[in-house]
């Protein structure tokens, strides 16, 4: 549903953007759209988390070693 949400508050700002492109309110609306986008970018980062973090606790999945990002020569 938060993502929903999220989404439904992006859209909403891209459409207001939309309609004020070429009016005194444009920079602000652009503001208002990427601090929705932000929003649903981190709501879905966070779920995504919560999402690994049940898998590994179910075993069905496991972490990955904290030094398997770092390349190897």
């Amino acid at each position: 549903k938060l993502l929903n949400k999220d989404l439904a508050e992006l859209i909403s700002k891209m459409r207001l953007a939309q309609q004020n492109a070429i009016t005194s309110l444009k920079e602000e609306c652009k503001k208002q759209m990427l601090a929705a986008a932000h929003t649903l970018a981190m709501d879905a980062k966070n779920l995504l988390d919560a999402v690994d973090q049940a898998r590994v606790r179910s075993n069905l999945a496991k972490p990955k070693p904290e030094d398997a990002d770092s390349p190897t020569d």
